[in-house]
């Protein structure tokens, strides 16, 4: 354990049939997560092939919308919003404040995948949203999982990890707004990072579902795969979304917002907890009221 690596933030381990998950204490909801009042959402760039296996795998009946960032998709049984000619990120003029040679012709709304996400999230109109990347697979009884473990919980979001997480729509506002599209590109991650952060922050109730053997080794299982009901494609062979802006690495923004520390602030790194971190840029902007 090196010196910045703690305890976990306090949580209740629980298990149900043959699976677990841990549930972080928070403010809960009333609402009830069912088929009825569920959205399934994915931002997708040029892999309709991707797309297709995941939209195969969605064995309930729930509007179903895709955010594509290139090739139109037109697979039947979704509402499809197309975002090929990419304008200016509304995020590069709070950039360019910390990197003024960050290049203009990168940042755009066609190679941001936190712009994406944001902007599908808009357009769900349920209570619910199935949040779900295009290279995921789902399989069995995969809903009922996110039922029992939400209903048994009352968390207003069960992850399995940032690529597949199911919230409730206004608490998601309540309680962090929007994803912070200072993250411009998907491929260099850490938006995860800033997510999972800004939810513990909030004190709001969070649920990371899981099996009962797995661990939180990335060398086995990735740092927070959850349920085998999930399985990450692209996640297991490697590979990016997109190339990283030159000059601009998601990270070196994180790292920037946010700096480790040595004491309890509250607020931890998501699976694998790496330790402690703490905010060095307080603003946070409401992408979605303000820019969307």
């Amino acid at each position: 354990m090196n010196e910045y690596e703690t305890k976990m933030i306090p949580s209740l381990y629980k298990e149900i049939s043959n699976y677990a998950y841990m549930e972080y204490i928070g403010i809960s909801t009333e609402s009830i997560l069912t088929e009825n009042n569920v959205t399934v959402c994915v931002a997708s760039k040029d892999r309709k092939e991707s797309f297709k296996r995941l939209s195969d795998s969605i064995n309930i009946i729930c509007p179903k919308i895709v955010l594509t960032q290139g090739e139109v998709y037109n697979i039947p049984g979704w509402a499809e919003f197309n975002e090929a000619a990419g304008g200016i990120l509304p995020s590069y003029m709070e950039m360019i404040k910390y990197y003024p040679n960050l290049p203009k012709e990168q940042c755009t709304t066609n190679n941001s995948l936190s712009w994406a996400r944001n902007e599908v999230i808009l357009q769900c109109n349920t209570d619910w949203i199935f949040c779900i990347d295009d290279d995921f697979v789902l399989s069995g009884d995969w809903f009922k999982y996110c039922v029992d473990v939400q209903q048994a919980s009352q968390s207003p979001i069960v992850m399995h990890n940032f690529g597949a997480f199911v919230m409730h729509k206004e608490t998601f506002y309540n309680s962090i707004m929007s994803i912070d599209e200072r993250y411009i590109n998907g491929s260099s991650g850490c938006e995860d990072e800033d997510f999972f952060a800004r939810w513990l922050e909030s004190g709001t109730k969070m649920v990371i579902g899981f099996n009962k053997e797995h661990t939180f080794d990335s060398t086995k299982r990735g740092s927070s795969t959850g349920y085998d009901h999930f399985t990450h494609i692209q996640g297991t062979i490697g590979g990016c979304r997109t190339p990283d802006p030159i000059g601009f690495d998601n990270q070196t923004w994180h790292w920037t917002k946010w700096s480790r520390s040595l004491e309890d602030t509250g607020i931890q790194t998501r699976p694998p907890f790496k330790g402690w971190i703490k905010r060095n840029i307080e603003k946070e902007i409401d992408w979605i009221k303000e820019y969307h």
